[in-house]
């Protein structure tokens, strides 16, 4: 008696193992890439700060205009609205010369901040910048008055 051959091929169980197994492998693949992609967004929202500050950094430092203990800001990103991302700068005595009556000059600190919302959560970025600037009769004035205020000199 002769037995009949058996087809070749694949049964319908092991049909359906390896779909269950792609379909792991495809979602968990999924589950990365969505989660590259948002961190990906993250980190390139950061660099777009940084870039900014850097060149806003490079503006305010050449600035004659900006005097001791000035403050600006402005707006970051010009499709949001004002509330939605801006950037400050103060400008400040870094060091402190020992008599003020016979200096003129003075290191100055700009520390400028690049702020915007993302999803609802502030998001910043800050940065400082130095520069030897030269005092006028009326910024030493201001400068002895934060030094009494702050009780750096007695």
């Amino acid at each position: 008696m002769k037995r009949p051959a058996r087809d070749s091929g694949f049964t319908l169980l092991e049909a359906m193992v390896a779909s269950l197994i792609m379909a792991i492998a495809i979602s968990a693949l999924l589950v990365n890439l969505h989660t590259s992609l948002r961190n990906t967004e993250r980190v390139s929202s950061y660099d777009r700060a940084s870039v900014f500050a850097q060149h806003k950094m490079d503006e305010l430092l050449a600035d004659p205009t900006l005097g001791v203990l000035a403050r600006v800001s402005g707006p970051y990103l010009p499709d949001a609205g004002p509330m939605q991302s801006g950037w400050s700068a103060r400008v400040r005595p870094f060091e402190y010369p020992a008599n003020l009556g016979s200096a003129v000059s003075l290191l100055e600190e700009i520390h400028l901040e690049v702020w915007w919302l993302r999803g609802g959560e502030k998001k910043s970025f800050a940065l400082n910048g130095y520069r030897a600037a030269m005092l006028t009769r009326e910024d030493m004035e201001k400068v002895q008055f934060l030094i009494q205020a702050q009780g750096i000199l007695q």
